[in-house]
C-alpha cells in the first residue's frame, strides 16, 4: 500500500521519482520462463535497475536493499540511503572501507 503510493505519487512531496518496473515487465512479456515466474524475475529485473540508478533508497532491515547497497558500493556509486523511523541516513559516504550491513 505505502509503496504503491510511492509510486503513484513520488518521494519528498513528489519531488523524487519511484519506480517499481521489474514485476510488471515480467508479466508483460511473452517470455515463457518469465512470464511464468513473474515475481522471481521481476525481481531480478528491480535489482538491476536498482544498481544503476543515479540514487537508491532502502532500508536496513531489507536484504534486498542491502544487496542492492553493497552492490553498488562496490561498482563505486555512493548515493545511498537508509529511510527509517529516524528519517533518511546516508549510508555510503565519502571515503567509507565498507558498504553497509544487514541489521534485523
Amino acid at each position: 500500500m505505502i509503496l504503491n503510493r510511492v509510486v503513484e505519487r513520488g518521494m519528498w512531496g513528489g519531488r523524487v521519482e519511484a519506480i517499481e518496473a521489474g514485476v510488471g515487465l515480467a508479466k508483460q512479456t511473452k517470455h515463457p520462463v518469465y512470464s511464468k515466474y513473474f515475481s522471481l524475475s521481476g525481481s531480478i529485473i528491480d535489482f538491476f535497475l536498482a544498481a544503476q540508478a543515479d540514487m537508491f533508497v532502502g532500508t536496513e532491515i531489507s536484504s534486498f536493499s542491502v544487496d542492492v547497497e553493497i552492490t553498488r558500493f562496490y561498482r563505486g556509486y555512493n548515493k545511498n540511503y537508509h529511510y527509517g523511523p529516524g528519517g533518511i541516513k546516508l549510508t555510503t559516504p565519502s571515503g567509507a572501507k565498507y558498504p553497509p550491513r544487514f541489521k534485523c
